[in-house]
């Protein structure tokens, strides 16, 4: 018999022993005394751990039978659905039509993860040029706001000099030069804002 086939015989046998009552107890208890020992030798040594791992049944109790699994499975009566469901699962898994050129569950993941990658980072080049354009806007407004209130004081400036020298003419003077202020004000301003 190969190492292959008696790790495969080892792990049909555990298969089977979940849908034992307290005999799947007593099996998942040493395969959780496994993990925990296998993952202690890991630390220590983990180029030994790597050949081990080659072997298909520490690999089926290091990835493939997880720790809240063997927890289920320990629970006595219990076992037996969960052992049940857990075949059920392994089937559909096995028996799950695959178009030729679907990729394995991690490389989705990893296309996924890749995507998502991307997809942020065009949106971060995204907003940069939206902000980029957005100050842009808010100068060619500021600018031109600036240009609008530069030419009305000056409308002002000229009014205020063609106002005649009549009471009417002085009020109308009066009015245009306090008009003329508060322009200045906010010119001043949009000016400073501009600075900032």
């Amino acid at each position: 018999m190969t190492c292959l086939s008696i790790s495969n015989c080892a792990i049909s046998i555990d298969q089977t022993l979940d849908y034992v009552p307290f005999v799947s107890t007593l099996t998942n208890g040493a395969i959780l005394v496994a993990k925990v020992a296998l993952s202690i030798f890991e630390s220590y040594c983990p180029s030994c751990f790597q050949e081990m791992a080659d072997n298909q049944f520490v690999n089926y109790v290091v990835n493939q039978k997880h720790v809240c699994i063997c927890i289920l499975l320990a629970v006595p009566f219990l076992n037996i659905f969960f052992a049940y469901a857990l075949d059920i699962a392994r089937t559909s898994q096995h028996n799950a039509p695959r178009h030729p050129n679907e990729a394995p569950p991690m490389q989705i993941s990893e296309q996924i993860m890749n995507e998502v990658e991307r997809s942020s980072q065009e949106t971060l080049v995204r907003s940069q040029e939206i902000a980029k354009q957005s100050a842009e806007r808010i100068e060619n407004i500021r600018s031109e706001t600036v240009q609008l209130l530069n030419s009305q004081i000056q409308e002002c400036d000229t009014e205020i000099n063609q106002c005649s020298g009549d009471e009417e003419g002085q009020r109308k003077s009066a009015r245009l030069k306090i008009r003329r202020d508060l322009l200045t004000k906010q010119l001043d301003s949009y000016q400073k804002t501009g600075k900032s």
